[in-house]
Formats: C-alpha cells, structure tokens, sequence
C-alpha cells in the first residue's frame, strides 16, 4: 500500500541520514570523564579509561554502527564492568543497540513516537504528573532521552540501574517505559510542588529513592 511504502521510504531515509552523519568522536573525550566519576575508572588516569576508549571508538567505525552521543559511554561501561573484555564489551554494544528499537531511536534522535508513547501512557497512568509537567512546561524529551539512552546508568545507583537493566535484557524494552513511570510516581509528591526550574533538577537529580 502507498502508506506502507511511505513508511517504508522513512525508514530507509532514516537510515542514510544516520549512516551519511559525520562521526564526530571528540564527544567520546568529553564524556570519559563524565562517565561513573564516583568510581574513578573511566576519568583522566582511570584503570578502564583505555578500554573504554577502544570500544567506542571501535564501536564508532563500524558498518552499522550510529554516530556517538553523550551517554552512550554510559552503556559501554556497563558493559565493560560486567563482561572485562574490550572485545565482548564491543559486540554486546552493537548488540544492545541494534537489538533494542528504543536504544536505536534514541541514539539516532529518532525518538518521537517513543515520546508520543510515553506520554499518552503517563497521561493515563499519572494525570496529575503528566498536567502539571505540561502547564509547566517542561519536554518529555528532556528527561526521558538521558533516561533511556543510558538505560538510567547515568540517573540512578549504579546498583538499582543494573536491576533494571537485567530486567530489560530478561523482558524487553518495555521495562524501560515502565522504569521511567515508577520514577515519576515516587516523585509525584515533589514535582506538583515543583515549579519549571525545580522540575527540571529533580528530574536530572534524582534523589535517592
């Protein structure tokens, strides 16, 4: 049909958006750094520094692969703790994002049917949230792009964000939305309170919860 082909024609526009983008790695620098600092692994002298630096630049080179964004060395170091192989941590990258629509849509900034998603679901399940972040304001996008991009690696406990990535990897993607709504649901309380700036920080500062 002419819409299926339309989609179709999107999809592989999409595609050659992403494949023809210059691979800009100097974010890679930037983002070492920023990358579990409580932890000193991956900083200026960090032990794992320079295997995460291989990764994603390796990662950057490859065929399929998307141009690098903040955050995804977020993904990488996850990985990299649990696995201690360059090499798998590599292949378990490619992986994750190319297994997970989600992952893929954030990394190549094409996001907004997740956000519509999320948003009609928020809008059902946390009314008050989702009318008071709207009078306010504030994007969906803002909040819930770190979040999923960095499967909440960057926005929680390195502790409770593995929790939710084993049930991501055991029950799919969708873990991830429903994440995101047990967040906004604990911080109901304050983000009614909450005017535009407050918002904003809470939602990049989570508290421990």
């Amino acid at each position: 049909s002419s819409g299926a082909g339309s989609g179709e024609l999107a999809a592989i526009s999409a595609a050659e958006e992403d494949a023809a983008e210059p691979r800009d790695t100097g974010l890679i620098e930037i983002d070492l750094g920023r990358t579990f600092p409580s932890l000193g692994l991956f900083g200026e002298g960090g032990v794992l520094q320079p295997q995460l630096r291989e990764v994603l630049h390796v990662y950057c080179t490859l065929p399929d692969s998307l141009p690098y964004r903040q955050g995804m060395s977020h993904l990488a170091a996850v990985l990299l703790l649990h696995l201690r192989s360059p090499h798998r941590t590599c292949v378990s990258l490619c992986a994750l994002i190319s297994g997970y629509p989600i992952l893929r849509a954030c990394v190549s900034h094409h996001v907004g049917p997740a956000v519509a998603f999320f948003e009609a679901t928020l809008a059902q399940q946390l009314p008050a949230v989702a009318t008071h972040l709207g009078e306010l304001g504030v994007p969906t996008d803002l909040y819930l792009l770190p979040w999923l991009l960095t499967m909440f690696s960057r926005a929680l406990p390195l502790s409770l964000a593995c929790r939710i990535w084993d049930r991501v990897l055991l029950d799919g993607e969708a873990e991830l939305f429903r994440a995101a709504l047990a967040l906004l649901k604990q911080l109901q309380p304050r983000l009614l309170a909450a005017d535009f700036e407050q918002a904003v920080h809470l939602l990049h500062h989570l508290p421990l919860l």
